[in-house]
């Protein structure tokens, strides 16, 4: 291929991944549960994939360990269907972390079947790629046969990685894995800085300081009912100081 091909090639990759993401972001903007939002970005992941079917699966190491289909695209009903963390491709993929893409499910001694077996579906071809945040797998998007009937390639596999990466960090900014995230114990050296309360009652608004008032540990170490006293205080508070910005002008009271 010529640089010139090379780059037009290039540049088209860079426009049809930025149309992706903007409607991505779309998509997931004005959901309020995680459920709606996975559902939401499928709808486009597997669109601009070009795949006949797609799952996201969600991991609940929280809870009772096991991976659950929490929005799926065409390839069936999977209602009451779970793997466990290393069963089929996609408990591999959460459990290592690693993608996988494969030509030929049917011949592959990786690939489990359990779920062809429960829908009827015959899968073909897949990508699994992980879904992770500061590190921590919360899941993976499985899509599954082109529609084209070709295979999956390696642009296809990185592609999908880079949709994964910008979902996870849209479900970030939505505050959509807050609650997850706020289990996670992580080692001292890689544990996120102290939230301040300075960066807590200057947020624009209250849900963003609730947000932010989730993220300390302090906050995370309570039982349910002292967080919503904590809570209820936070908003008047946040009301008072932060909310009243007409109290002070433009001046913000927390910066001294």
């Amino acid at each position: 291929m010529s640089v010139e091909l090379e780059s037009m090639w290039d540049a088209m990759k860079g426009v049809h991944y930025q149309r992706t993401i903007d409607q991505l972001e779309r998509s997931i903007r004005n959901t309020k549960h995680l459920e709606d939002a996975l559902t939401a970005a499928l709808d486009t992941v597997v669109e601009v994939i070009h795949a006949q079917a797609g799952t996201f699966w969600f991991y609940d190491q929280f809870g009772d360990g096991r991976i659950r289909p929490k929005a799926v695209f065409g390839g069936g009903d999977l209602k009451g269907f779970s793997l466990l963390p290393g069963e089929g491709i996609a408990g591999k993929v959460i459990q290592t972390g690693s993608p996988e893409i494969i030509s030929d499910c049917q011949k592959d001694p990786r690939w489990a079947g359990k779920a062809d077996a429960k829908t009827g579906f015959r899968t073909e071809s897949m990508i699994c790629v992980p879904l992770s945040l500061k590190k921590v797998v919360f899941g993976c998007i499985q899509v599954i046969n082109r529609t084209d009937k070709m295979l999956f390639d390696e642009r296809d596999l990185a592609f999908l990685e880079q949709l994964a990466d910008a979902t996870a960090e849209l479900f970030r900014k939505q505050g959509l894995l807050d609650d997850y995230m706020a289990n996670v114990a992580f080692p001292e050296d890689d544990r996120p800085p102290e939230i301040s309360f300075v960066q807590i009652f200057s947020a624009e608004d209250a849900q963003e300081m609730e947000r932010q008032l989730r993220k300390v540990d302090a906050f995370a170490a309570l039982r349910v009912g002292e967080q919503d006293a904590v809570l209820r205080l936070a908003r008047q508070m946040w009301a008072f100081f932060g909310g009243k910005k007409e109290r002070f002008g433009r001046r913000n009271p927390w910066n001294r």
